[in-house]
């Protein structure tokens, strides 16, 4: 109860200090995003520094809390470090491209395989985990390749207001809830810190956009969600490994379909921006339809609503991961099923077949606007 409380203290705290982070990136027009991109889906300044109340929020934490055992703050910040100032320097600059922020998340993941005994060591299959045990190398790839794909998964759905850090939420208390049931107090304290700080900037960021997460923020709180989850499953063997898959089946999947369909189907570089992502097509196809796009107010509201949108099936596999945390082949199945969702959703949506119960206009009372549909030529461009 007491982790609770103080929880809610620096919820609160983190909210007063991304106020006033936003107050002085407005004063001196600093880390400012542009309005203008192919993934732009707004129409207003803010600045892109999310991460640096959430980094300094949780930093606090891990100098105030004392569970038995633990860990130390400076290694904390040590393996979390190269990872937050590489998306920080990004969204100062505008000039540190995907390719290095990754290597220097994998940098931070190899820290704390050494330094906090971050090592995935399970990966469900009976032969691949005694050849993780027999081989530390090669569980020292594997953890490198999981916490710097996680990470830079979720930097790729932060699309839309609140979309990143909901979904870091909704991740978090699964890792919380399941924590509490195996009694884990480490991931209990660790997890109630990163929950409290990203609602603190969730505040702030959800639904009026006065600051967004950047890639500060979606590459600390992806590196931070991957500690928690190697943590997690490889102190207690009887969480499935897939437990992890299924909480990060969304950004991952996403990540890897955007870059099947970079390379393979257009040509183009894997890592290149584009507006083709699941969330980018809710937003044209189910909400953006429904607007008036000149209409300040209702840009707004559009760039919210997807928010919702794309959150909803990522939130039923936190609550099949934590009713299925046993069961291996359970959620193997959850993880097959949300792909076969995701790629039916996406094809309905490139096709304009957009279904009729998701639609805005039916579900959320939406009067009349903009409902010109995009040409032909963006459909095809899409597939």
């Amino acid at each position: 109860m007491v982790l609770f409380m103080a929880g809610s203290v620096l919820a609160a705290g983190t909210a007063l200090l991304t106020v006033l982070i936003v107050y002085l990136a407005r004063r001196y027009n600093i880390g400012g995003d542009s309005i203008e991109g192919v993934q732009r889906a707004h129409s207003h300044w803010a600045p892109r520094l999310g991460g640096v109340p959430i980094f300094i929020a949780f930093m606090a934490w891990l100098a105030y809390d004392r569970e038995p055992g633990a860990y130390e703050t400076r290694l904390w910040l040590l393996c979390l470090l190269p990872a937050f100032s590489a998306g920080l320097a990004e969204d100062l600059t505008h000039k540190v491209g995907p390719w290095p922020r990754l290597l220097l998340t994998m940098v931070g993941a190899g820290l704390a395989w050494f330094y906090l005994d971050v090592r995935v060591d399970r990966l469900g299959p009976g032969f691949l985990d005694n050849l993780l045990h027999a081989l530390p190398l090669l569980s020292f790839a594997v953890t490198l390749l999981f916490v710097g794909g996680a990470a830079h998964a979720i930097n790729i759905i932060d699309g839309y207001n609140g979309l990143a850090s909901s979904y870091a939420m909704v991740v978090l208390t699964a890792v919380l809830v399941m924590a509490l049931r195996v009694h884990d107090a480490l991931v209990v304290s660790l997890t109630i810190g990163a929950l409290a700080a990203t609602f603190g900037f969730f505040l702030l960021n959800f639904p009026y956009g006065r600051i967004f997460l950047g890639d500060s923020g979606s590459y600390f709180l992806g590196t931070v969600i991957a500690f928690l989850l190697v943590t997690l499953t490889s102190r207690h063997a009887d969480i499935s490994p897939m437990f992890a898959a299924v909480l990060l089946v969304y950004p991952v999947w996403e990540t890897l379909f955007s870059m099947y369909r970079r390379r393979v189907l257009r040509g183009e570089p894997s890592m290149a921006p584009d507006a083709s992502h699941l969330h980018s097509l809710l937003h044209k196809r189910l909400v953006r339809s429904n607007f008036a796009e000149h209409d300040e107010r209702a840009r707004l509201w559009m760039n919210s609503l997807t928010t919702v949108y794309a959150l909803a099936m990522p939130a039923l596999c936190a609550i099949a991961a934590l009713l299925l945390w046993r069961s291996s082949l359970g959620l193997l199945a959850v993880f097959l099923a949300f792909i076969g969702g995701y790629m039916g959703l996406y094809q309905s949506l490139v096709r304009f077949r957009t279904p009729r119960r998701l639609s805005v206009r039916r579900n959320w009372g939406v009067g009349s606007g903009s409902s010109d549909m995009p040409a032909l030529e963006e459909a095809e461009s899409l597939k």
